[in-house]
């Protein structure tokens, strides 16, 4: 149908969701769930502009036993693993190996995130010493929040 890679897995697409099922109205169901898993594909193979954010965690060596847990980012041609390297090459703390936690194009999902996990280390008394991914005071902490929520669960 057209050029490169997103066309292809358009073309891909397409193909998925004429996929028929033996059992009868069990088709649509994963037509549908098929066709939206290579959709985020399509679009993550074709995003070749912005970032992409992590959140991970890490034993703080310094404190042993406690976790901390933060964010990063890099280009979205990266691979969360380059990432979560140049990350801990430029680290202000004494940090085991960086743990991916989630990856995502949405700066504000991560940023939640960053802060459900912290909270998460806290709750579990395992959280270093450390600020908070959003503050109590933030005026975005709902939107970063509730991003977070839809994007990776409470």
């Amino acid at each position: 149908s057209g050029h490169g890679v997103g066309a292809a897995a358009m073309d891909v697409l397409d193909s998925a969701i004429g996929v028929a099922s033996p059992i009868p109205g069990v088709g649509i169901g994963l037509k549908i769930k098929r066709a939206e898993k290579l959709a985020e594909t399509a679009k993550d193979v074709t995003n070749t502009t912005g970032k992409k954010y992590v959140t991970y965690t890490a034993k703080d060596l310094d404190n042993p036993g406690k976790i901390y847990a933060g964010r990063c980012s890099g280009s979205c041609v990266m691979t969360p693993k380059q990432i979560l390297d140049k990350r801990k090459a430029g680290h202000h703390r004494n940090l085991g190996e960086l743990q991916p936690d989630q990856v995502s194009d949405s700066y504000a999902a991560i940023r939640g995130r960053e802060q459900q996990v912290i909270e998460s280390l806290r709750k579990q008394g395992l959280a270093t010493d450390q600020i908070n991914g959003v503050g109590p005071n933030n005026k975005k902490k709902d939107i970063y929040m509730d991003a977070a929520k839809k994007a990776f669960g409470e």
